[in-house]
């Protein structure tokens, strides 16, 4: 009899610790996935820090260096500095060839590479910058429509609106709460530095704004795109009036999803200034 109460104990031990086992093994994957995250987000800040050019006798921090700095010649006559870009695109297109800019809007914290996959427009919907899949993303345009140095007529930049807040998850937030304070937006890029100014943040159809305006080839579709802008009237939509757009204007659209409604898209649309 009490060998038969041994060996049951014995069995109620082995579980005990089978289960004890089973129930680490469960936290520490949700621990791991938790830390997985949180190690993400400090990987993405800590890449932003990376990438900007230590070398300050030569570069500035993102936004604050103007496209080429003045020099005095010995005659006099000014002279320029050949541009150098604040942002490591050369360590950065060693990561990965497809970054072609870095997107920022002051006074935010929106501040990401953007990129081109010239095989797959759709690519970065659900690829980070490094090209490994994330359904977060990364911030792109498509080489079907704008080429890589952000010269066309009109140049659409995708992003995902996250919950997080990251990519453009607070661009629609941002311009309700104050439109103006926000209305800088800078594109840098390996051999410029492209600043842009807000002219309008709108709630829009789900069209495809590109393949829609027939790629925006003659000034006619600009035109009607611009009409299109000026006349919308949805809640929570503003269009600056004041800001004087010519069709031969060199304009930017930052496109992501419509809060509350993922039917429709928030467009920030923007001039070149420089």
């Amino acid at each position: 009899m009490k060998k038969k109460n041994s060996r049951k104990g014995q069995w109620y031990k082995i579980a005990a610790i089978i289960c004890a086992l089973a129930f680490i093994v469960f936290v520490g994957l949700c621990f791991n996935n938790t830390d997985k995250k949180v190690g993400n987000v400090k990987a993405a800040e800590e890449f932003k820090k990376s990438v900007t050019d230590t070398d300050t006798t030569t570069a500035q921090t993102p936004g604050q260096a103007p496209a080429q700095t003045p020099a005095q010649a010995p005659h006099g006559e000014d002279v320029s500095v050949p541009y150098k870009s604040p942002v490591d695109f050369e360590g950065l297109q060693e990561i990965n060839p497809d970054i072609c800019g870095w997107l920022e809007i002051k006074g935010t914290d929106i501040s990401y590479p953007v990129l081109q996959q010239p095989a797959n427009d759709a690519y970065y919907l659900d690829h980070d910058y490094t090209g490994t899949y994330d359904t977060g993303g990364a911030l792109f345009t498509e080489g079907s429509y704008n080429k890589k140095d952000f010269t066309d007529p009109v140049t659409v930049i995708y992003g995902h609106h996250l919950r997080s807040g990251e990519m453009f998850g607070n661009l629609q937030k941002y311009y309700a709460d104050d439109f103006e304070k926000y209305s800088d937006i800078v594109i840098y890029a390996p051999e410029e530095e492209i600043r842009y100014k807000a002219f309008a943040a709108i709630s829009f159809s789900n069209r495809h704004i590109l393949y829609y305006y027939n790629g925006f080839e003659d000034e006619s579709m600009i035109k009607e795109f611009l009409d299109d802008i000026n006349h919308t009237r949805s809640i929570g939509s503003y269009v600056d009036k004041d800001v004087e757009i010519k069709t031969d204007d060199h304009l930017i659209v930052l496109s992501t999803c419509l809060q509350g409604d993922r039917t429709g898209r928030f467009l920030v649309i923007g001039k070149r200034v420089n």
